[in-house]
């Protein structure tokens, strides 16, 4: 499904608000304040794996897993531009990865996948009540806050961002700034 501006629905939501929310809101933020993005890569991707075609829609994706992997490393991309922004207030961006959760976000999901999710958060889920700690958590942790980690799973357990980000910004970082860019342009 697209937007009437032609950018396929999720991409729209889940990779350019979030990066308009981020840009935008460090402006009213105070200084030594923290952001968290709960839509963070948390593993070590192949990165050949971001497949471009998929987030300017002339693609669809396979599998879901090639939308879901376009969609997080475009929020990984976000992140790391976005920390390079606020540094100069002090503060700082920590991505994280809920685990599994059940929540109402997941609506429209087909019932296969409902069934996976409803499966998968009964033997190894989290209530929304232990992410909402585990996030609040994350937010106010020194680590966090010193930078010595960008990334929090969903135990609490920081790292900084797999090793291949610094490869994955040179090949996609621009491109995608450049590409939300154009796309917020054209709604000014």
């Amino acid at each position: 499904m697209f937007t009437s501006e032609g950018l396929e629905r999720s991409v729209a939501t889940m990779i350019l608000g979030r990066y308009i929310l981020f840009k935008e809101s460090h402006r009213y933020m105070k200084d030594d304040a923290g952001i968290l993005s709960i839509l963070a890569y948390g593993s070590d991707p192949a990165l050949n794996f971001f497949d471009r075609s998929l987030i300017t829609g002339e693609k669809e994706p396979a599998l879901l897993i090639d939308a879901l992997t376009a969609i997080l490393f475009s929020s990984e991309i976000t992140i790391q531009k976005i920390d390079q922004l606020v540094k100069s207030k002090n503060m700082y961006i920590v991505g994280s990865f809920p685990g599994l959760v059940r929540t109402d976000l997941h609506a429209n999901m087909s019932i296969a996948m409902k069934i996976i999710e409803y499966l998968g958060t009964a033997f190894i889920g989290h209530t929304e009540e232990e992410i909402g700690y585990n996030e609040a958590c994350i937010l106010v942790s020194k680590a966090a806050r010193s930078r010595r980690v960008s990334y929090i799973d969903d135990r609490l357990i920081g790292r900084k961002s797999f090793d291949g980000v610094e490869e994955l910004l040179q090949q996609h970082g621009q491109w995608l700034m450049q590409f939300m860019e154009d796309h917020i342009k054209k709604w000014r």
